[in-house]
């Protein structure tokens, strides 16, 4: 079990999901941060500190395929039922990522490794091609439903997401 260091978010159920497959899935050497602020009262959705490698931070979209009406480009989904459309997840993961690094440079004179990446826990990967999100994340750097269905599935996906960015 991952030491998860806050409680489990309970306003939006994709959140909720994640928080406890990460609580399950991953080894209690991996110390996970939620809903936590880190620059001007932004929040990052999950921080995964993993010793001797870095941070990950995990943006999370709790969308179901059957509610993607259409992927014009990364910054414009149409959800079915809602008024604008979503800008990019993986341009909100790399703001996050972006201030992780900053606060840690200027409070600690650090620059570790971190990276970011978009996770769609209701969505299948078979699902998110069909619904055009690649257009919006790479592959390599989305979590899917199916990265959530065991430990080595997710273990396995962190990791390399690390081997391909270093």
């Amino acid at each position: 079990m991952a030491l998860m260091m806050d409680k489990k978010p309970t306003e939006y159920r994709g959140e909720a999901f994640v928080w406890e497959k990460l609580s399950s899935l991953l080894p209690n050497d991996i110390v996970v941060y939620n809903h936590r602020e880190i620059i001007d009262d932004r929040q990052f959705d999950f921080a995964l500190l993993i010793k001797d490698v870095g941070i990950l931070i995990i943006e999370v979209k709790g969308w179901q395929a059957k509610y993607i009406f259409d992927v014009k480009s990364p910054d414009e989904i149409i959800m079915q039922g809602e008024e604008k459309p979503f800008g990019s997840p993986v341009k909100q993961a790399r703001g996050y990522r972006f201030d992780w690094l900053n606060f840690l440079q200027d409070k600690f004179g650090i620059s570790p490794v971190v990276l970011s990446v978009v996770c769609y826990p209701f969505i299948s990967e078979k699902e998110y091609y069909a619904s055009k999100l690649n257009v919006v994340s790479a592959k390599d750097f989305t979590i899917f439903s199916d990265d959530l269905e065991n430990t080595n599935r997710l273990g396995q996906k962190i990791n390399n997401v690390f081997i391909k960015k270093i």
